[in-house]
C-alpha cells in the first residue's frame, strides 16, 4: 500500500504518501471531490510564472480521471503567526485549515474554491487581505496536521 494515515477528510481525503513522506495524495471519493482535484490541478497550471505561484502548495500528479491528486505536505500554520498573515484575495476560502506552511512560507493548500483565475490579467490587482483576526486559536490544519 502507497498511502498511509488518513489526515484529512470532506469530499476528498488526504492521506500521507508512505513513497514520499513530504507529499499527500487527495482522493476523490464522489464527483464533487475529483470535481475539486481536477480545479486544483487547473489552478495550479494557470498559477505557474505568476504572482500566485509561490502562493500555493504545488502539485505534482493527478490522475487520469482526477480522482487521485499528489501535492506537498504542508506543517500547520501556528496560532501565534496566523494574525499577521496577508494572503492574496482571489483566495476565497479562506479558513485556517486550508493554509500550511511549507519551507516556512504560507500557502495555500486547498484551492479548489477561489473568486478568479491567477491568470487573470487583472487578478494581481485586487490586493491583499488579513483573514484571520488578532487572538486566533489556532484551529489546525487538517491535510498537514500530524497529529490528526
Amino acid at each position: 500500500m502507497i498511502v498511509g494515515r488518513l489526515i484529512g477528510k470532506s469530499c476528498r481525503a488526504a492521506f500521507e504518501l508512505k513513497i514520499a513522506p513530504s507529499r499527500v495524495v487527495k482522493l476523490g471519493s464522489c464527483d464533487m471531490g475529483i470535481d475539486a482535484n481536477r480545479r486544483e490541478w487547473q489552478f495550479y497550471a494557470a498559477a505557474q510564472g505568476t504572482m500566485f505561484e509561490s502562493w500555493i502548495a504545488p502539485c505534482h500528479h493527478i490522475s487520469e480521471c482526477g480522482r487521485l491528486l499528489v501535492m506537498d505536505r504542508c506543517e500547520p500554520i501556528p496560532a501565534e503567526m496566523a494574525s499577521g498573515i496577508q494572503i492574496p484575495k482571489i483566495f476565497s476560502d479562506t479558513k485556517i485549515a486550508n493554509w500550511g506552511l511549507l519551507a516556512g512560507r504560507p500557502v495555500c493548500l486547498d484551492y479548489a474554491l477561489t473568486c478568479g483565475q491567477p491568470n487573470d490579467p487583472n487578478a494581481h490587482n485586487w490586493g491583499m487581505r488579513y483573514p484571520w483576526p488578532t487572538g486566533y486559536q489556532g484551529l489546525g490544519c487538517e491535510w498537514a496536521n500530524p497529529t490528526l
